[in-house]
């Protein structure tokens, strides 16, 4: 039988400088920034998709493995794979001159983030994704 022991938090606030504090919001942004530019470029490329005649044809099929094949290629034709988003977020953050404050993991993270919610929102399971405002932002920014 396993003991169980007593565990602890403690949260201790964070001293820093105000040059890495700077810098700190600069990548914030700069994530930001990445986020809302993938965001608005896979809406765009799903309003497109929706207004194709292959996806319309794919979509009057009778339900079946056929039917999901045909709107896995038509997805796929319009680049809206996983895949394609990390290319366009590491695209958008060298475009940006400040990749500096951003690495690509951290770039590829955003984008899943993104593709989180075009995901639920393709397969109806969420609404339509927002765009990060300069107010909010983000609130973390994973490796």
């Amino acid at each position: 039988m396993a003991t169980q022991t007593s565990s602890f938090v403690v949260e201790l606030p964070l001293r820093v400088c105000p040059t890495l504090e700077e810098w700190v919001e600069k990548a914030f942004e700069l994530g930001r920034n990445i986020y809302n530019a993938t965001l608005g470029g896979v809406l765009g490329r799903i309003r497109a998709m929706r207004e194709s005649r292959a996806w319309r044809e794919a979509c009057a099929m009778p339900k079946g493995a056929e039917r999901n094949k045909r709107l896995k290629a038509v997805r796929e034709s319009f680049r809206l794979t996983k895949y394609d988003l990390f290319a366009d977020a590491n695209d958008h953050r060298n475009g940006s001159g400040r990749g500096e404050f951003l690495g690509a993991h951290e770039a590829q993270q955003i984008a899943l983030t993104v593709w989180k919610a075009v995901d639920n929102y393709l397969f109806r399971k969420g609404g339509l994704p927002r765009f990060k405002s300069a107010s909010r932002g983000l609130h973390c920014v994973r490796r």
